[in-house]
């Protein structure tokens, strides 16, 4: 038996019959056992790369089921176990560290429960805890965020953004945050007495250029024996190494000199103060499971690199006449080098290895049809600068990058591709003119959105890069992979629209714009609702062009 079977054996036997872990809280000699959601939630998270074994499948599928019943019906979760004494004796209101722990081992290991509903449960309970638009956000879900539990925590705001990159999204409010504390080296937390905590938790999502500093001070901190204290400190740290890319085989071979020493609770948080003592807990399955993360490197996922954008920007650049490269360069940086523009310049790529066809078409067609999706980005961006800021002198490069992204799409379309563009670009016109004549204010009465149908039809130049790959491919207008795609967009585009105005109505308010949140006094309820329902259809579309996708693949 190999030292991750013998450890993921002793998880197994460590797991009560309700899916559950016992966790140890102590200070000095006194020790309390208790029951909590949060060692469960992380030891799923900590053991998804390591599915391979049934062992490991069997120790998650109960941890999911108990995740499962310690569910409140908004889909938040309690630090404690919700029937376990503590949580009537030490009472805590839900919070987001737990949730969004709890949300990424669902999302990573029974991805199909995270549905359109709990997305939209999700959006709903971010804005209701958010300390500023777009974040950070209140570690409590209370209803007060004034007093006692008002409290914005870094490492909580690592957990919430690791469930958001699972999902391909960013927020610059955190990234900013994360930036900051990697630039100053300071990673503070209420909560986690040790830095490698609070360390691992970002390197599973932060790739930014401070990652250097993290990466320098783990080196530095590391003892002459090769480790970092303790079997856990060590085991953490390793694999914060291994996320931003550096193996440490210092660290490998203490580890597996010191095995004991990964059966034991060593402290991993902060447990409640009782009669003035500090208490940490720590969860001997815990210790193990992130050990045995730590000793199978060859079975960590890493992250896809982000090649395009790199090379896309100067292409970009390189494109347009030299009077306008200046503005060009600018213009990039806000748009293009940000996580929306990279998801947007990505889009055919990713379509094209969802199709599984390595061969059927080449890299310089991808890059041409990156390089269009991000003529089309910047040239949209610019035109609602034109309209929303009154930036005028804009209107030159934008009309020039608009004119090369229909150079290039007219000499990768076919003619069924050029059709359904023009379409798609009188969808992009009309919707724009709408929202000029109908959200601008002063207006005598408030802009219907009906069906919600010109919030796709605003922003369905997403779509370009996709269809004009499906069509390069042979299929037809009336297909149902096109069909299919054109549908799961229409359905996706609403759902980011209305999550966007949500988040965006009093800035847009402030700029006398009226959008699709604030047009009339039930907007709230409506919005949500309507949320809700794109979410799910999104969701089910999704899957249905994932079966199309593979009977293409197969054939």
């Amino acid at each position: 038996m190999t030292p991750v079977q013998s450890l993921l054996s002793f998880i197994a036997d460590q797991q009560l019959p309700s899916g559950g872990f016992t966790s140890i809280s102590t200070h000095k000699s006194l020790k309390h056992s208790y029951q909590t959601v949060f060692f469960p939630a992380v030891i799923a998270c900590l053991l998804a790369p390591l599915n391979k074994y049934s062992t490991a499948k069997q120790i998650t599928g109960k941890i999911i089921s108990y995740l499962l019943q310690q569910r409140s019906e908004n889909w938040t979760w309690n630090y404690w176990n919700r029937t376990a004494a503590q949580y009537q004796h030490m009472p805590y209101p839900d919070d987001c560290d737990d949730t969004f722990c709890a949300l990424s081992a669902l999302q990573l290991h029974r991805s199909h429960i995270i549905s359109g509903e709990v997305l939209a449960n999700t959006v709903q309970l971010l804005t209701s805890v958010e300390l500023q638009e777009g974040g950070p956000y209140n570690t409590w879900i209370a209803y007060d965020l004034t007093g006692t539990w008002r409290d914005m925590d870094f490492a909580v705001q690592t957990n919430i953004a690791y469930f958001l990159s699972l999902h391909d999204i960013s927020l610059p409010n955190l990234d900013g945050l994360f930036e900051t504390a990697c630039r100053q080296k300071k990673w503070d937390s209420k909560y986690y007495p040790q830095v490698y905590s609070i360390l691992y938790f970002l390197s599973r999502m932060y790739k930014g250029k401070y990652s250097k500093n993290i990466c320098a001070f783990l080196q530095a901190s590391q003892r002459a024996d090769g480790s970092w204290g303790n079997m856990l400190n060590s085991a953490l740290a390793l694999l914060t190494l291994r996320n931003f890319g550096i193996e440490n085989n210092d660290a490998l071979t203490w580890m597996r000199a010191h095995l004991e020493d990964a059966y034991k609770p060593w402290p991993f948080c902060k447990d409640p103060t009782i009669h003035g003592k500090a208490y940490t807990a720590g969860s001997a399955a815990l210790t193990a499971a992130v050990c045995a993360a730590a000793l199978e490197p060859l079975h960590i996922s890493k992250k896809v690199t982000r090649s395009y954008n790199s090379s896309l920007v100067p292409a970009i650049i390189s494109t347009v006449p030299p009077i306008f490269q200046k503005q060009a360069q600018e213009v990039s940086a806000r748009y293009l080098e940000t996580s929306a523009g990279y998801a947007c310049t990505q889009i055919a790529h990713d379509t094209y290895k969802a199709l599984g066809q390595p061969k059927a078409i080449s890299e310089a067609v991808l890059s041409e049809l990156a390089k269009a999706q991000g003529l089309g980005w910047l040239a949209y961006s610019l035109f609602d600068e034109v309209i929303d800021e009154k930036h005028v002198e804009m209107v030159p490069l934008a009309q020039c990058l608009y004119r090369y992204m229909l150079a290039i799409f007219q000499t990768y379309g076919s003619r069924g591709f050029n059709a359904e563009a023009s379409e798609i670009y009188t969808q992009m016109d009309s919707a724009q003119q709408w929202e000029l004549m109908h959200c601008t204010m002063p207006q005598k009465q408030l802009p219907d959105f009906q069906a919600y149908d010109v919030l796709a039809e605003k922003s369905a130049g997403y779509m370009l890069g996709p269809l004009a790959l499906l069509y390069h491919l042979g299929f037809e207008a009336q297909s149902k992979e096109i069909i299919q795609t054109k549908r799961f967009f229409h359905n996706f585009l609403i759902a980011k629209q209305l999550g966007d105005d949500m988040h965006d109505w009093s800035e847009d308010l402030k700029a006398k714009r009226l959008n699709s949140a604030i047009t009339e006094p039930s907007h709230l309820k409506k919005h949500v609702d309507y949320l809700k329902n794109m979410c799910e259809i999104t969701t089910r579309e999704r899957q249905k062009a994932k079966d199309f996708l593979s009977h293409y693949k197969r054939k």
